[in-house]
């Protein structure tokens, strides 16, 4: 395997690394408040029956729905952007063998700005410290089913 050569504008894009990192966090964690309280609140419970426990790091949670068991957390990671968070979404398999193994079926974009992704690669749905309450609740509510739908989609065999 061949590693190629990473350009200086790369390098310089890591700017200060912990003070990002530490930015998207936070940004994480309301993000994650968000959705703990979207699932449960009176109706999306009654319909979706999502039970979203949130970790004691405030950004890790499991997720039990009637399509199986999932967890969620936050990878810090750099492109040529610069620092930004994935919030990834991975639902458990059992394997034939009583094995079980993780997958990757979802994923939030959290930019080092504070905006908050539809998705790896859509645009910008809210910004996680500068979005009015009406806002910011429809966002979550769309990013919940979003989550669920990602599960439920991701079948039930590796």
């Amino acid at each position: 395997m061949n590693f190629d050569p990473i350009p200086p504008p790369t390098i310089q894009a890591l700017g200060r690394v912990v003070e990002s990192a530490n930015e998207v966090k936070g940004y994480a964690e309301t993000l994650v408040e968000g959705l703990r309280a979207c699932f449960d609140a009176q109706s999306p419970k009654a319909r979706w029956g999502v039970d979203f426990v949130v970790a004691a790091d405030k950004v890790s949670a499991t997720i039990d729905t009637v399509f199986g068991r999932a967890r969620s957390g936050l990878f810090i990671e750099v492109d040529d952007d610069g620092v930004y968070g994935r919030y990834v979404i991975e639902k458990k398999f059992q394997g034939a063998a009583g094995g079980e193994s993780w997958k990757q079926v979802w994923a939030i974009r959290i930019a080092k700005d504070g905006n908050i992704h539809d998705g790896d690669t859509g645009a910008s749905i809210f910004n996680a410290w500068q979005t009015f309450e009406h806002e910011r609740n429809g966002a979550l509510h769309h990013l919940a089913g979003s989550i669920l739908c990602s599960i439920g989609r991701a079948g039930n065999f590796p």
